[in-house]
């Protein structure tokens, strides 16, 4: 499955999601499947449950960051 990207309803169907393209993101399969129908979890710093990033209303610079090697991506807590 490495590097597919597949379609992803941010809002999804069953929580009153559409097809729109403003509800539909890229995302790779494993992140994709992992996520399911969640829009929100817990924070494993603080444990509070939060929402999860949606692409097509935040920046993802203001969440993420590349780690120190450049190889991977961390998310930034800011939840505390």
């Amino acid at each position: 499955m490495g590097g597919r990207l597949t379609e992803d309803h941010i809002i999804p169907p069953g929580q009153g999601g559409t097809d729109d393209i403003d509800n539909l993101c890229w995302c790779c399969w494993w992140c994709n499947t992992y996520k399911g129908t969640q829009t929100a979890a817990p924070d494993p710093h603080t444990g509070n449950v939060v929402p999860l990033f949606n692409p097509r209303q935040e920046r993802w610079e203001e969440h993420f960051r590349w780690s120190r090697d450049g190889t991977r991506y961390c998310r930034i807590t800011r939840y505390e």
